[in-house]
């Protein structure tokens, strides 16, 4: 068995990062606040955003939270929305709650948000896993097209 021996190319990189700011501009800086400070291009920096914790109510138990400044920027930068549940509410709809199939008694896992979908919608939590759901929903299906 014959291997192909892939050549890698290896390119310096130099880490350190070169100043092109004069001390001048610095000690100018310091001196007139109402300067800003600028690139290596001579283009003025933009400032940076001072953000503020944001208060928002729960849309599922209705209880005040707070988003800090760190999580804004986080969500940002990620492109999300703010979150409309707090902390608890996102937590308990991750948990996952272990089951017992009544008909084949296989472990089966369903996540919070699934709960408390059939919750709020009236529909009473399954009792079977997924695969004897679906053997059941076929075999209904197969009666009704007999009928």
């Amino acid at each position: 068995m014959a291997t192909k021996k892939k050549a890698t190319k290896v390119e310096e990189v130099n880490t350190t990062p070169e100043m092109e700011f004069e001390d001048e501009v610095k000690e100018e800086a310091m001196k007139d606040p109402t300067t800003t400070a600028h690139t290596p291009d001579g283009e003025p920096e933009q400032a940076a955003e001072v953000l503020h914790p944001i208060t928002k109510v729960c849309v599922e138990c209705g209880k005040e939270f707070t988003i800090s400044p760190a999580e804004q920027k986080f969500f940002k930068k990620m492109g999300y929305e703010f979150p409309k549940r707090c902390t608890e509410c996102r937590d308990a709809n991750k948990k996952e709650v272990h089951a017992t199939c009544v008909d084949c008694g296989a472990e089966f896992t369903m996540k919070g948000s699934e709960i408390n979908f059939y919750k709020k919608f009236g529909f009473e939590i399954p009792k079977r896993c997924p695969s004897c759901r679906n053997f059941k929903k076929i075999r209904n299906e197969r009666t009704k097209e007999a009928e």
